[in-house]
């Protein structure tokens, strides 16, 4: 019999959210501005280098050096919230007709939930204002917000701002060994990244971001707002039982996945075997329930919980290009086509054109899927829904009108066939 596996806290909802027929997560690029040169980055960001691109969404054309949020409020922000407080207004029977909801689905209450993971750092001083601005803006549409930092930016003035809003900073944290971790960001073993990051979560915990907020039971409730980002990688394998450790002891979100082979990731030396990589997952969840007495199941892509993206969540990057997930952005280098849904320069109704697209609606929602995940028992018993980034035939291209084609899936080394 099919059962739904333990979950944990990973990102906002990742892993627990049903299909309710709408977007119920989103996540949204800046301009990539950022100081550091990690050999993982899916972004492939160039350090020191002020993103001026005329295409960004935040570019101003009267004023460059200061970016803009209004099409980020008027093409995503508005039209995701006010999608979502049309379903909350509406019946369970209207959201079966409306929204095409399955039946089983149109109980409940939906809150919006936002993540802005770059493509640079939120908190850089060439960003800061607009992630202040996107901050502010997600609050006033009460949508959940989670950000993806590096931490070093965040000095005592911005904690205390930030400790008053309702959302979750998840944090770079790749090693806590400083040779490492300086290594992991493209800078020499005596940097300045590791001992800045170190004080920022101290920082952060001492402001209080890894106790609850909110109330209990309430949409608003969180028993954490700190998180740890890092992943598996092969200078880290053996210190990674500590980062679990340290994150479970501090009441703090271990965010653990594997290398996105896109951008820098593709060729990225630190990518360990197959084996490695196995026998890293088993440890952690051997730890975790020995130690914590956390169950959970193991998936392909992140350490606690499954992605379960194809069925509630868009990605937009810093151009407004559209994406069922980050899995789906392509590589030149690699020669790995994009998957484009869209645009959402097009205008407000461009971000609901693309989450109704054939491929969208009629393949990824329905996880209509061939090749080994097709047969894989992890699927059938909920505990994997096949990352669309790792376990797709990259070779094989999707188009966003085909909704009859199945997506061509290769598996992985966490496969259970039937």
């Amino acid at each position: 019999m099919s059962r739904e596996p333990p979950r944990q806290i990973v990102q906002a909802g990742l892993g627990t959210t049903p299909d309710r027929g709408v977007i119920q997560s989103l996540w949204i690029e800046q301009p990539a501005n950022c100081d550091l040169q990690c050999p993982y980055c899916f972004c492939a960001t160039r350090r020191g280098v002020r993103d001026l691109d005329p295409e960004n969404l935040a570019y101003d054309q009267a004023n460059p050096e200061r970016y803009r949020v209004d099409l980020y409020v008027t093409n995503i922000l508005k039209p995701f919230a006010e999608k979502i407080a049309a379903w909350n207004e509406a019946t369970p029977e209207e959201r079966v007709a409306l929204f095409d909801c399955p039946p089983e689905n149109a109980e409940g209450h939906i809150r919006g939930k936002v993540a802005i993971p770059g493509a640079g750092e939120p908190f850089h001083p060439d960003s800061l204002w607009l992630t202040r601005a996107l901050i502010r803006e997600t609050a006033k549409l009460d949508l959940h917000l989670t950000i993806f930092t590096t931490g070093h930016w965040i000095d005592d003035s911005l904690a205390e701002e930030l400790a008053a809003e309702d959302i979750v900073l998840l944090v770079k944290c790749n090693s806590r060994k400083k040779a490492v971790q300086n290594r992991f960001v493209g800078q020499r073993a005596n940097g300045y990244f590791f001992d800045k990051r170190e004080e920022a979560l101290q920082r952060l915990m001492r402001f209080g971001f890894n106790r609850p907020f909110g109330e209990p039971g309430s949409d608003r409730y969180q028993e954490t707002r700190l998180g740890i980002v890092t992943s598996v990688m092969r200078a880290n394998l053996r210190e990674l039982p500590d980062l679990l450790r340290f994150a479970r002891r501090n009441n703090i979100i271990f965010d653990c996945d594997t290398i996105l082979e896109r951008g820098r990731g593709s060729k990225c030396p630190e990518i360990p075997s197959d084996e490695e990589t196995s026998a890293a997952f088993h440890e952690l969840q051997r730890i975790d329930r020995e130690e914590f007495g956390k169950r959970w199941d193991i998936s392909r892509s992140y350490i606690g919980t499954t992605c379960d993206r194809f069925r509630h969540h868009l990605y937009v990057d810093k151009r407004g290009f559209i994406y069922p997930c980050v899995g789906c952005l392509g590589d030149e280098g690699s020669g790995v086509p994009p998957v484009i849904l869209g645009n959402v320069k097009d205008g407000p109704q461009a971000l609901y054109q693309a989450w109704e697209t054939p491929l969208m609606k009629n393949i990824i929602r329905l996880h209509r899927y061939e090749g080994p995940c097709k047969t894989c028992l992890n699927y059938e018993e909920h505990k994997c829904y096949s990352c669309l980034g790792r376990c797709r035939n990259l070779e094989v291209r999707l188009d966003p009108q085909d909704g009859q084609t199945p997506v061509s899936m290769k598996g992985c080394w966490n496969n259970r066939a039937k």
